[in-house]
């Protein structure tokens, strides 16, 4: 009769994923030229990024982590590591359009401008 014995050790991935790119506050990351993300993972990698567009209601996997020439609006991104944890939501909003105003002097002078 022989007696084997045999150990084994595994490590179990429970830590969520983050972006590098985008905020988790709805209110500090603006952009006006492109959207460039990127998903961190330590433990078991990035498996994919999810991002939902402005004026959709549906999340969809996101084929490279830049968005060339974005729609103006709110983006929502969540990142999923190779053993399926995700990551909360993040944001970036996305806004190319210069601000105007009027300037005026103490007579009530003024002229239009393009803030940039």
């Amino acid at each position: 009769t022989y007696l084997t014995e045999i150990n084994f050790s595994f490590n179990v991935n429970t830590t969520k994923p983050t972006i590098d790119g985008a905020s988790t506050s709805m209110d500090d990351l603006y952009e006006k030229n492109s959207i460039e993300l990127k998903g961190i993972d330590n433990g078991s990698g990035i498996d994919s990024i999810y991002v939902q567009e402005p004026n959709s209601v549906n999340f969809i996997k996101m084929s490279n982590s830049l968005i060339k020439k974005p729609q103006n609006g709110l983006y929502i991104f969540y990142s999923k590591n190779n053993v399926g944890n995700t990551s909360n939501y993040y944001y970036v909003y996305f806004d190319n359009i210069n601000p105007t105003g009027v300037f005026k002097d103490i007579n009530g002078k003024g002229a239009k401008v393009d803030v940039i």
